[in-house]
């Protein structure tokens, strides 16, 4: 089992900006934890492939992140964004399931 420090992102809703505007914002921390799984598979939906990812990281979780577990968007390994596709509760440790690259624009 290969051990993980990375940034975990949380997308925190700041609030209304302007009448009917709410503006989110990611908030990034740093956690340990372990690499349980590492899967690559890619698809082919159109023209390009696409890669994706099916790792499982297993995290030493804080009060914040176990505060806030609903609010988490990302996981940054191996320098990229890679989008959260499940989570699970094993308190003290979160075991967070990746997929495909995280797109900002999306949320």
């Amino acid at each position: 089992m290969a051990r993980f420090y990375g940034i975990i992102g949380f997308e925190i809703d700041n609030g209304e900006t302007a009448p009917g505007v709410w503006d989110p914002q990611i908030v990034e921390r740093r956690y340990t934890g372990d690499l349980m799984s590492n899967y690559i598979r890619t698809e082919q939906k159109d023209i390009n492939d696409s890669v994706t990812l099916n790792n499982k990281f297993r995290l030493m979780a804080d009060k914040y992140a176990l505060e806030h577990i609903s609010d988490i968007r990302y996981v940054n390994y191996l320098g990229t964004k890679w989008r959260v596709t499940n989570i699970e509760e094993a308190s003290p440790r979160l075991i967070i399931t990746v997929g495909g690259v995280y797109n900002e624009n999306e949320d």
